[in-house]
């Protein structure tokens, strides 16, 4: 039997789906993933969103590389990595040690920041080079015209 791949993702806005329902989203956004072949192994629930740990098929897995670990979800996407042993180790442990200009402070697993999806656009206009963001889906204005273009 192919060994399979542990993943974990984080899923914003889930909390009120089940286990199937987000993997029948995931199937529905990502057909060249055979996600059906996919087993949830954990769920914590985050706030407004899921964390969950899940078993790939090796086609998954080699395919996931290939799209640098990004899934389509919902109206946007989502990173999953992969879960090493270490992690996996680390989760029953209390605290991390982390060097910190050589000292050593002790951090809670709990207050990392965790990875989400984001539907935030990030606009810039070559004429003045101002960034300004805009939330997905929201009316954008046209980036004005440079003052040195002639007509």
């Amino acid at each position: 039997m192919p060994k399979t791949q542990v993943y974990i993702g984080y899923f914003p806005k889930t909390e009120k789906y089940s286990n199937e329902d987000i993997l029948q989203l995931l199937e529905g956004q990502n057909r060249a993933l055979r996600i059906g072949d996919w087993r949830i192994l954990n769920r914590v629930d985050r706030g407004k969103q899921i964390e969950l740990t899940f078993s790939v098929d090796p086609l998954s897995d080699k395919q996931l590389k290939s799209v640098g670990y990004r899934l389509f979800y919902g109206f946007g996407q989502v990173h999953i990595r992969e879960r090493s042993k270490h992690s996996a180790e680390a989760k029953n442990a209390p605290a991390v040690a982390m060097p910190v200009s050589g000292k050593v402070a002790q951090t809670s697993l709990d207050s990392l920041e965790l990875p989400t999806c984001s539907n935030s656009l990030t606009l810039t206009t070559r004429s003045s080079g101002e960034q300004s963001s805009e939330a997905a889906g929201s009316n954008m204005a046209a980036p004005t015209p440079n003052a040195a273009t002639t007509e």
